[in-house]
């Protein structure tokens, strides 16, 4: 992930098989260094998912693990 002008290192998880260029999906990520970059989340925020140096998406926020329900 891109977030907050810093390349994260995450793991993702797609909602559903698959997701094609164009469509809306939900991704589950986790910060392989949370000491480092889980102050840069927070819901609202705006983050690039990528591949190397190549943007493959794009997206935000909506929830992170600090609060006490998912959506």
């Amino acid at each position: 992930m891109f977030l907050d002008g810093d390349d994260c290192d995450a793991a993702l998880t797609i909602d559903g098989e698959t997701l094609n260029p164009g469509d809306v999906g939900i991704v589950f990520g986790v910060l392989m260094n949370p000491e480092r970059n889980s102050g840069k989340l927070s819901v609202g925020k705006p983050l690039l998912l990528r591949e190397g140096a190549r943007t493959i998406a794009y997206g935000v926020v909506v929830w992170h693990a600090d609060q006490l329900t998912r959506p």
